[in-house]
């Protein structure tokens, strides 16, 4: 039976063919080597499934995965922020590159953000120390302000 599944696994991801259609002009039509077709129905269950060991690479941080988003967080005593946090993080980021790189994923850093959230004490506290970190060598921007 298993057997039988991968066949249909295999035959349902082979021979794909996609293009791009912008107002009525055609790319050529090219043959899908990697990932699944784009709208298909199963594509979403096969994205969790090739994911699905990422939080087990990451040390640092606590990992949530929501279809194709994924945060990162990570929390210290506020004695040691910003720096714990941004060695944290980075460190994870790290790791995340070498798993992207490796499962031949792209991580996009300019969708990427990163948020410092404390309370109002604290963040009188720290003044205006920010989080540093970096993704594909560039600096990773803040999301609406860090306090």
């Amino acid at each position: 039976m298993a057997r039988i599944t991968c066949l249909y696994l295999l035959d349902y991801l082979s021979g794909s063919k996609q293009y791009v259609n912008i107002d009525g002009f055609h790319s050529t039509v090219r043959e899908i080597t990697l990932g699944v077709p784009q709208g298909s129905i199963l594509g979403p269950l096969f994205f969790l499934i090739f994911i699905n060991d990422l939080p087990s690479v990451l040390q640092s941080t606590v990992t949530d995965i929501y279809t194709d988003d994924t945060t990162l967080s990570y929390s210290t005593d506020y004695k040691l922020a910003p720096q714990a946090v941004s060695g944290g993080l980075q460190s994870d980021l790290n790791r995340l590159q070498k798993w992207s790189d490796s499962n031949m994923m792209f991580v996009n850093e300019a969708k990427t953000k990163i948020m410092f959230a404390t309370g109002k004490w604290l963040a009188k506290r720290l003044g205006n120390r920010q989080l540093q970190v970096k993704l594909n060598a560039s600096y990773v921007e803040a999301a609406g302000g860090q306090d």
